[in-house]
């Protein structure tokens, strides 16, 4: 629940019974996660121009850094979106946080990895339909690398 509100958090929320604050919440993570995706194209297009100009000025050695760029750049974004505030600016868009078990904000490392696993298994088709399917199944409609990490998206 909403700290700022004046509403306290529950002691833990994996225990808190479903309430309304999961409404809607895969449709909004999804389009959270459309928005985000376009946000990441748009950092990586600007990166991409400083990696050109700074080969350029290397004669060719900075552009190395293209090998890179997709990786350090979306993790980036996550890092200080996702692993810092608890939320990227598309899930703040749609009204979608991040919350561990215990109802905080989770640690920046959970930040890092909620991501790459999402990025794992969509590059492994029937594990990717494995975690839709568990999704649709959860009461909590958490993914697979929402209850390995033991994290819960609700609306703020």
């Amino acid at each position: 629940m909403n700290q700022a509100a004046g509403q306290s958090q529950p002691a833990n929320i994996m225990s808190d019974p479903v309430s309304d604050r999961l409404n809607n919440v895969r449709t909004s993570r999804s389009l959270a996660f459309l928005v985000d995706a376009v946000a990441i194209t748009v950092l990586m297009g600007i990166s991409a121009v400083v990696i050109l100009i700074l080969g350029i000025i290397t004669l060719g050695i900075g552009w190395l850094l293209f090998f890179v760029l997709w990786p350090a750049v979306a993790l980036l974004y996550y890092f200080l979106t996702l692993g810092l505030k608890g939320a990227t600016p598309g899930m703040t868009m749609f009204g979608v946080e991040m919350r561990d078990a215990d109802g905080a904000t989770p640690h920046p490392v959970i930040g890092l990895a909620h991501p790459v696993l999402f990025w794992f298994m969509i590059g492994i088709l029937p594990l990717y339909l494995a975690s839709v399917v568990v999704s649709l199944l959860d009461e909590r409609k958490r993914m697979l690398h929402d209850i390995v990490l033991r994290v819960l998206l609700i609306r703020s």
